[in-house]
């Protein structure tokens, strides 16, 4: 074992008093946040030394799973199998939820109500969400506990981003009903969502749950907070003349997030490169020549819409050059090689619309926007929230708009966006 790895097995066993257990497997991975950062993780499973239940594929009764930060040393994940929690270290227990809450600020380093506050009240189990003085943030990140029948910790995990105070942007919420009346309306969206048990396909005005920024009243799609420097939002038709059917030869994609010591030690926290601008032209000429292989009689149907580089592959996300109304879409995505540019594989998500198929289609819609929006218009909701800015690296105060209703665009009712789903 690398002496780096044996370092931190030392230090988890001291934490945890694991005197009583062993250390049966072990295993590097990475994982990237919805910010672009990457982490290292090192998982290891202790086993209960007195157990006699073991086998290659189960881990025995008590067995402790623990993540930590490979850089550093912050427990991200402990899980006890079957809920049994036989370690002596102190761990918060489910009848002091104070107790619980100084614990996951220990072992976090976050404090609660300025970066993280408490979400449900219910039951011995605690979900805490990420926050700014008790604000919600977007992208998320959320921590829970969980206890057994005996009120000992059965579950610990942290999953997400969590707001650093420098990087706070701080200001008062002052978004008006004036200001924001003619921005809401504009996300209004007629959809055709497939209701299953009825078999039918049923026509909605709802609302896209956005945000507006506070200062400056711009209205930002979840998918452009989500988008990060490494992936490129394009809207490209895709053209060629003469193409003829021929075979491309594939290769399985590898979705594994092992990795190796000495990757973990050179990359701290460097997440996927953005594209050059010559990368980006390359891939585009690349799937171009790629679906005029398989798809030599679609020119001109396929639009790509985004590129997203992703460690050791770059994903090309194409969708039919047309408008359509149904919340689920076709959708190719062609899959690049990282080093060579060179596509080995696509996604298709045919199968999943065919599931669709005998559902019977939605008749026309016979309620008109400015109808639905004046219907709706009270039952939408614009709450503070702080949404991250991938570009100035700093969270900015935002007004969240949604709704749980939507009206059909049939007959003008309110309906449960819940129900539909």
């Amino acid at each position: 074992m690398h002496e780096k790895l044996q370092e931190l097995v030392d230090f988890t066993k001291r934490k945890f008093s694991l005197d009583e257990f062993q250390l049966k497997r072990y295993q590097l991975f990475k994982e990237k946040d919805h910010n672009n950062e990457l982490s290292y993780i090192f998982n290891m499973e202790w086993f209960p030394t007195r157990s006699t239940d073991e086998t290659d594929e189960f881990n025995p009764p008590g067995t402790v799973s623990i993540d930590v930060d490979f850089h550093t040393k912050r427990v991200k994940s402990l899980i006890f199998v079957d809920g049994i929690n036989d370690l002596e270290a102190e761990l918060p227990t489910s009848d002091a939820p104070e107790m619980a809450i100084e614990w996951v600020e220990n072992e976090t380093g976050l404090e609660f109500g300025r970066q993280f506050k408490l979400e449900n009240t219910e039951g011995p189990d605690l979900i805490f969400l990420a926050a700014v003085d008790n604000i919600p943030v977007y992208p998320s990140g959320y921590i829970e506990l969980e206890f057994n029948d005996e009120g000992k910790l059965s579950l610990f995990t942290m999953h997400g981003n969590f707001p650093d105070a420098e990087k706070v942007s701080w200001e008062p919420f002052a978004l008006t009903e004036t200001e924001t009346k003619e921005l809401v309306k504009n996300q209004l969206t007629l959809l055709e969502i497939p209701i299953v048990d009825e078999e039918k396909w049923q026509k909605v005005y709802t609302i896209s749950s956005s945000f507006i920024t506070n200062t400056t009243k711009e209205v930002l799609s979840y998918e452009e907070v989500e988008t990060d420097p490494a992936h490129v939002l394009l809207n490209q038709a895709l053209e060629w003349e003469n193409a003829e059917p021929s075979e491309f030869p594939k290769k399985e994609i590898d979705q594994s997030t092992d990795a190796s010591v000495e990757e973990a030690l050179n990359n701290k926290v460097q997440g996927p490169e953005p594209l050059t601008d010559q990368e980006q032209n390359q891939v585009i000429r690349q799937v171009e020549a790629y679906l005029q292989h398989i798809k030599p009689e679609e020119s001109g149907k396929w639009m790509l819409t985004s590129i997203q580089r992703e460690d050791k592959y770059i994903y090309a996300v194409l969708r039919l050059n047309k408008p359509e109304l149904r919340v689920i879409t076709r959708k190719l995505t062609v899959v690049l090689e990282t080093d060579t540019l060179q596509p080995i594989n696509h996604i298709d998500n045919q199968a999943l619309l065919d599931t669709f198929q005998e559902l019977s289609s939605a008749p026309e819609a016979t309620i008109t926007k400015d109808e639905a929006f004046d219907r709706l218009y009270k039952h939408i909701e614009i709450s503070p929230i702080y949404v991250y800015d991938k570009i100035n690296e700093e969270y900015i105060l935002c007004g969240k708009i949604d709704s749980a209703l939507a009206i059909d665009a049939v007959t003008g009712d309110l309906v449960e966006m819940e129900a539909l789903n």
